[in-house]
């Protein structure tokens, strides 16, 4: 099975991640890191081309993980993970499965016939609405963008309807900005139409895009 990387910044992402996607049902895989001296956990997303079979976000660990873990983010405006269950309703668990050997190699792709195509956004409620409008018909419960810590901005990738002559286009669309670490959602108000930033769940009458950091993502040599 071939997969695209992209590498999280920490097991915090993959979980906000598996959360996002999945929900009460998130699981992630984890299996010892073929280089030798860790583990590599991650999940399963769709891919936007043929030529692969999904697109693997994981994250490398230098310390096995815990077979479960508590995912909660309260009205106050704070995410907690704990490891284990917690028995709460507020509180999502998140399971680990192992494997004893790495279940996929991993593409390059600049290998692949893809046409990608980028364009800047203007700002951070351009980014929010589109996320938001992407998941109307897709297959995750929160819409989530990527965050580049290197370059120091975020990324949204929208699939194209693709011509006969070309397998998987993409549009990449980047915002540079100044993120910091303590946020983890990009918060849309309907009401007052604005856009702000959240370290967690702020209630029901708001609509999130979770963030999810990364090391490196495939798009961008």
């Amino acid at each position: 099975m071939l997969v695209l990387p992209i590498w999280l910044a920490s097991l915090v992402d993959l979980i906000r991640l598996a959360v996002s996607v999945k929900r009460e049902k998130a699981c992630v895989i984890a299996f010892p890191d073929p280089d030798g001296g860790g583990w590599i956990a991650g999940l399963y997303l769709p891919p936007f081309s043929k030529d692969f079979s999904a697109i693997f976000a994981g994250v490398r660990l230098r310390d096995r993980p815990a077979h479960t873990y508590s995912y909660s983010s309260s009205e106050e405006g704070r995410e907690s993970i704990v490891e284990g269950i917690v028995k709460s309703s507020s509180y999502m668990p998140v399971t680990v499965a192992f494997v004893r050997d790495a279940p996929h190699n991993y593409v390059d792709l600049d290998d692949l016939g893809s046409e990608l195509t980028y364009v800047e956004l203007e700002d951070l409620k351009s980014l929010a609405f589109i996320a938001i409008s992407s998941t109307a018909d897709n297959w995750s419960y929160m819409p989530f963008v990527w965050y580049d810590v290197d370059r120091g901005e975020f990324t949204l990738t929208l699939e194209a309807t693709p011509r006969e002559d070309v397998e998987g286009e993409l549009l990449v669309m980047t915002l540079p900005y100044k993120l910091e670490d303590r946020y983890s959602f990009i918060v849309y108000d309907q009401e007052s139409d604005d856009v702000f930033l959240s370290e967690g769940y702020r209630g029901i009458n708001y609509q999130y895009v979770s963030i999810v950091r990364t090391r490196a993502l495939p798009y961008f040599d």
